[in-house]
């Protein structure tokens, strides 16, 4: 028994390797998937290629999520404000202010289901993006774990990119 867990080296359907330690290899693997079988040093040059592309998208659908949330997060604050202006509005005429009264007791704040949230359709929006986020991070993950120098660079290289183009905005690369 080898003390990789006894895959090294050892030939996977289709002709693929599955090598469990770092390699330089150019050809002889499957990158992710059986049918993205690299079997030349050019198929190599364009997996790595490839593989960039795709670091980078991550970046771009991360920046793109960063930005729906904070259109959304824009658009709830100025939801908000109009409560709070109406409740002002109340206020100046003699109203409640938007507070309730509990029987003889206090004035109470107005109930939280009253504050303006997300839609459905724009939480299912957000959540489908996320599963995109992972599921993409998951695909990159899997790359690197070929333990391939080149595929393992390329994605590094993708990434270093994608953050370059993408999150250029300090307020946006916060989150």
């Amino acid at each position: 028994d080898m003390p990789g867990g006894g895959h090294e080296g050892h030939d996977m359907p289709g002709g693929c390797s599955m090598k469990m330690t770092f390699n330089w290899d150019l050809a002889g693997m499957c990158v992710v998937f059986e049918w993205w079988h690299v079997t030349t040093s050019f198929q190599m040059i364009l997996s790595c290629l490839a593989c960039m592309g795709i670091s980078i998208l991550y970046e771009a659908l991360r920046l793109s999520a960063r930005r729906y949330d904070q259109k959304l997060a824009s658009e709830l604050r100025r939801r908000e404000r109009a409560i709070l202006g109406s409740q002002e509005e109340e206020e100046e005429e003699g109203g409640d202010g938007g507070l309730i009264r509990d029987g003889e007791g206090p004035y109470l704040p107005r109930p939280a289901s009253l504050s303006p949230s997300l839609s459905r359709e724009q939480q299912t929006m957000r959540s489908i993006v996320y599963a995109m986020q992972v599921a993409l991070g998951f695909w990159i993950m899997l790359v690197f774990m070929t333990y391939n120098a080149y595929l393992m660079g390329s994605v590094v290289v993708g990434a270093g990119i994608g953050h370059y183009l993408f999150a250029r905005d300090i307020s946006s690369a916060a989150s």
